[in-house]
This record gives structure tokens, C-alpha cells and sequence, in this order.
């Protein structure tokens, strides 16, 4: 008995199926998380990639 009423399969079957969605949801989430860090990982990596030739020049122009 929980809170004076006893779990029929029903509730039981509902709250498993909560379970799984919400569980897809957090899966999903974390996907999108995950890819998006990367893209931005890749991003960066190519802005540092081209700014080295620049900062090259200018150390070179510079002396």
C-alpha cells in the first residue's frame, strides 16, 4: 500500500512506461550534449589552426 492505495499492474505498467521516456529523453539529451561539444571542440580547433599562421606573421614582423 502506498499513501492508503494499493499499486494495481496498471499504475505499474504506467510508471514503467514514465520510466522509459523519460529515461529516451535523458538519452537524448546527453546525445545532443555530447555532439554539440565535439562541434564546438572541432570549432575552436580550426580557429587556434588558423590563427597560428597569423600569429606567426605578426611574431615575424614584429622583430
Amino acid at each position: 500500500m502506498v499513501n492508503g492505495k494499493l499499486l494495481t499492474d496498471v499504475h505499474i505498467a504506467q510508471n514503467r512506461a514514465i520510466a522509459r521516456a523519460l529515461t529516451r529523453r535523458y538519452t537524448v539529451a546527453l546525445m545532443l550534449v555530447a555532439a554539440l561539444s565535439t562541434a564546438a571542440w572541432f570549432s575552436l580547433r580550426l580557429v587556434i589552426t588558423e590563427q597560428q599562421s597569423t600569429a606567426a606573421i605578426v611574431n615575424v614582423s614584429g622583430r
